[in-house]
């Protein structure tokens, strides 16, 4: 007994709020209602004894789910602690940061063991604006709960809503490279249940596309083109060229062909359009000073795969030139199979690995005995 209030006064001692100790309690329900509570914005901005915030706790620990609840209501991202380190400066692998575990783990904080990837996932959060401001609206959406199905040549988009049908798109690929392909849409935040574009990654042409799925050779090509006008630095790839022989004039070609750049590329193209009369590239910046609605200003773009870093700094670069805010949120994909194997298990599988098991499943041979000769 002794020993749990011990335990109970470093606790108070080191000022912990209700949202700390369930972020380090790992309690998902409690963090929820704290966060739908009247108290929600003075918890999140709570700091203490050491000047941590419940972000900085969170993102030492490891658990992005935590993260994005607590990015989704406002958490400052930007308030540092006493020793003038930031969320993001927390999220690396630091002694203070190992110090700060070992603190918590004092306080009889049972922590499990990071996982990498969660880790780098809200290193990259916390690092890109264009990541972080996405973060902050996921699963906001109508469409956040759609799944893209793939079948065939066509590709398909389920709402989870029932009263939207679902859209059907011809990619202009079909099978293997379908499958291969990392599918995508953009909408508007105005008319978000109405897909505007669809597109699929690569840099050859796809004929036999429907009338709103993206010609992928043109727009590569039209990211190249803002990139190199407006100094944005394509990161190499080895993907780059179909061979093992470097050409430089297809320096980029493998990070351009991005869905992410691709549909960015065609809303800021279609926003020229409407707002200047023009699809000159040079002329992007003009659409900066220009006032553009809010169906033009911010859209929403869904796929089913997370960003890469470059595309996380192209979309920001877009918006410091444009002025136009587009939100990347990661959605399920499925893709048409069939049961290799019966029904009722294995039973009836031929296959070796089930046929080895059926055979030590036997029962052992029993050798004959005294008793079976008399």
């Amino acid at each position: 007994m002794s020993g749990q209030s011990s335990f109970e006064d470093m606790r108070r001692r080191a000022r912990f709020r209700e949202l700390h100790t369930a972020i380090l309690e790992g309690n998902l329900p409690e963090i929820k209602n704290i966060l739908e509570s009247d108290s929600c914005k003075e918890q999140l901005q709570y700091q203490d004894v050491a000047g941590t915030t419940p972000l900085m706790v969170t993102v030492m620990i490891g658990r992005y789910d935590f993260v994005r609840l607590l990015l989704s209501k406002r958490a400052s991202t930007r308030t540092k602690c006493f020793r003038k380190k930031t969320a993001a400066d927390h999220a690396r692998a630091t002694v203070w940061t190992t110090h700060k575990l070992n603190f918590y783990a004092l306080l009889d904080f049972q922590i499990p063991k990071a996982d990498e990837r969660e880790k780098r996932r809200i290193s990259e959060t916390l690092r890109y604006p264009a990541a972080l401001w996405s973060c902050r609206h996921i699963g906001k959406h109508p469409l956040s709960r759609a799944v893209i199905f793939k079948r065939g040549a066509k590709l398909q988009v389920l709402n989870a809503m029932t009263r939207i049908k679902p859209s059907v798109f011809t990619p202009g690929k079909q099978g293997p490279n379908l499958i291969a392909a990392t599918s995508g849409f953009i909408t508007s935040v105005t008319n978000p249940v109405v897909i505007q574009q669809a597109a699929i990654s690569g840099w050859t042409s796809n004929p036999g596309r429907g009338p709103k799925v993206l010609d992928n050779e043109k727009y590569t090509e039209m990211v190249r083109e803002i990139s190199r006008l407006w100094g944005f630095k394509l990161r190499k790839s080895m993907r780059d060229n179909g061979s093992f022989v470097p050409l430089p004039e297809h320096r980029g070609r493998f990070a351009a062909c991005h869905i992410e750049k691709k549909l960015t590329v065609w809303w800021v193209e279609k926003a020229m359009n409407q707002v200047l009369g023009t699809t000159d590239l040079r002329r992007l910046g003009d659409l900066h000073d220009a006032k553009l609605p809010r169906d033009l200003s911010e859209a929403k773009l869904f796929m089913n795969h997370r960003p890469c870093h470059d595309c996380w700094k192209f979309l920001f670069k877009i918006f410091k030139i444009t002025g136009i805010r587009i939100r990347v949120e990661t959605i399920k994909l499925a893709v048409e199979g069939k049961r290799e194997k019966p029904l009722n298990g294995c039973a009836n599988c031929s296959c070796d690995r089930c046929l080895r098991k059926q055979e030590l499943d036997q029962p052992f041979p029993r050798g004959p005995t005294a008793r079976d000769e008399h």
